[in-house]
């Protein structure tokens, strides 16, 4: 079952800590998060944490609805950005709330979180995330690089590519 406030706490989370965390790359985020993010090919730094991002990442239709009554959020009307009033008091709600389990399906929190909540591993995590060069984005990025589209010649070299996305070993 799906909790609409902690999908969007932890993506707020996630965001201001990967734009922090400068050691953390791509891999580390999650695959939903990612995708809200890619821009010809990379995800720049800061991380834009706006209702559109927070809606696309976490599947939460209206995630402003979701933690507007949450003491410690705030919305920029203008912009459309969500951002915490108090940070401390964010990851402490969060951290009263999560568990393990969800803990090691980000690794962006797994690095910042793991010595509070025992059982989760940085390295655990990362492992179990699907790395980014696995993402549609990322590999459209890497064909459009390859083939420049405004030659006609190359365009149609991509009617010849057939990309299917690799199958899940263990």
């Amino acid at each position: 079952m799906s909790n609409p406030e902690l999908d969007v706490v932890e993506f707020l989370l996630t965001t201001t800590l990967y734009t922090e965390r400068r050691e953390l790359d791509p891999d580390d985020l999650p695959a939903a998060y990612r995708a809200a993010f890619w821009s010809d090919g990379t995800i720049e730094r800061p991380l834009s944490a706006t209702t559109t991002t927070a809606s696309e990442a976490t599947g939460v239709e209206r995630p402003w609805d979701a933690i507007s009554g949450l003491m410690f959020t705030d919305r920029d009307d203008f912009s459309g950005s969500i951002s915490f009033t108090d940070r401390e008091m964010a990851e402490q709600w969060f951290l009263d709330r999560v568990d393990a389990d969800r803990l090691e399906r980000n690794p962006v929190l797994a690095a910042a979180y793991g010595d509070e909540i025992e059982g989760v591993d940085y390295e655990t995590a990362r492992a179990h995330n699907r790395p980014s060069r696995a993402d549609r984005a990322f590999i459209d990025a890497m064909l459009e690089e390859a083939f420049d589209t405004d030659d006609e010649d190359d365009e149609s070299m991509l009617d010849l590519v057939d990309v299917r996305a690799p199958r899940k070993s263990r």
